[in-house]
């Protein structure tokens, strides 16, 4: 089990890495990225879903391993196993769940807000 934090862990940390040295990379005034100033925003949401993402595989890889190494432990009785596997089946989907949902209302907000603005920078508001 101590294998399974250790490598959900790691990914976590090298996701975060990755995140901070991309994002210090495309906001580098004199880097590449210095041209485009508006793709920084896009590049933050999509490291922002793939971190997210990867800490949900993460969270369910370790969860998924403490149940297989539960069953192992519980010497083949069937209650024991039935017990851990669905306890932990329901921990998997309702952190994936939670995770999905989560992107999927963000996404709708985003896409609203966004749609306000160009609405906005299209019709001028009327003078009090």
């Amino acid at each position: 089990m101590g294998l399974y934090v250790i490598l959900g862990a790691a990914v976590i940390v090298v996701a975060l890495v990755f995140s901070i040295v991309a994002l210090r990379w495309k906001s580098d005034p004199n880097g590449p990225g210095a041209a485009n100033k508006t793709k920084l925003r896009p590049l933050t949401a999509q490291l922002r879903t793939v971190t997210g993402l990867l800490a949900v595989l993460a969270g369910d890889s370790a969860i998924a391993g403490a149940a297989i190494w539960g069953v192992d432990k519980a010497g083949g009785d069937p209650q024991w196993a039935v017990a851990i596997l669905t306890s932990a089946f329901t921990s998997i989907v309702a952190i994936t769940t939670a995770y999905f949902g989560i992107r999927a209302v963000s996404n709708i907000a985003e896409r609203v807000n966004q749609d306000a603005t160009e609405r906005e920078a299209r019709e001028p508001r009327p003078a009090p």
